[in-house]
């Protein structure tokens, strides 16, 4: 009887410490999706499209994650908190292997107004990575960023040069904000520079201290401005070397 109840107890132990380690390895798998997530590479940015367009959105998902819930097409005009003013839902509900990097492909619709400020957007455990900004439909307004771009390799406390145009001359009286961020969480924003006239093309700006290695970097300049020119244009996605 005491060999029988030892073995049970001993049977019962085993059961309860594994159900503690997949606990806990389903926690881990859990918070590791939720650190890493999805990257977008691409449209980049300053690229330029019209209706009817294909619109490769090519994204890498480095964790387990096997769909998403949707693709959008919108641009951001507000503050950071992300104040969307235009929003077309392009996809719903893809799945795909976990762990590649992948392509979707979309068609551009034709009700499609030209503006400067376009960004892919993917939606997943509600989370809302973007791409850089580009162009649709040949707007009259808009900056480009032209630095850094996708294969940029800056390190933390080193300078970078961000540079952007103006090409239709909008903003050229007006004043833009600088401003570091990551598209995944646990999500990260630094002012840089602020009061940085548009019309000077470029700014070098010191990348802080203490920063993590990271793939999903960009830069989001913010233009002073509240009509309906105001905008935000952010860069595609780069790596800053941790220290």
């Amino acid at each position: 009887m005491f060999k029988f109840s030892f073995i049970s107890l001993l049977f019962t132990i085993l059961i309860l410490f594994s159900g503690i380690i997949n606990a806990q390895n389903f926690i881990e798998r859990r918070d590791a999706q939720f650190v890493s997530g999805i990257t977008i590479s691409s449209p980049a940015a300053g690229s330029k499209f019209s209706s009817g367009d294909n619109l490769d959105i090519s994204f890498c998902a480095d964790t387990d994650i096997i769909y998403v819930d949707a693709v959008n097409l919108t641009w951001i005009t507000g503050s950071l908190i992300c104040s969307t003013t235009f929003n077309i839902e392009l996809l719903t509900n893809i799945k795909f292997e976990p762990n590649k990097c992948q392509t979707l492909t979309c068609k551009i619709p034709q009700n499609v107004q030209p503006d400067a400020r376009y960004v892919a957007l993917i939606t997943y455990n509600n989370t809302t990575p973007i791409s850089g900004s580009f162009f649709i439909n040949n707007p009259d307004f808009g900056l480009i960023v032209t630095n850094p771009i996708s294969n940029t390799d800056a390190e933390c406390g080193n300078k970078l040069k961000v540079e952007w145009k103006d090409p239709f001359s909008k903003y050229q009286d007006l004043d833009l904000e600088i401003v570091l961020t990551t598209v995944k969480p646990p999500y990260f924003i630094s002012s840089l520079a602020s009061s940085v006239p548009v019309s000077s093309g470029e700014q070098i700006v010191t990348l802080p201290q203490g920063l993590e290695n990271r793939k999903d970097y960009n830069i989001v300049l913010r233009v002073n401005r509240t009509d309906e020119l105001g905008t935000e244009v952010y860069t595609s996605i780069f790596t800053i070397d941790g220290c």
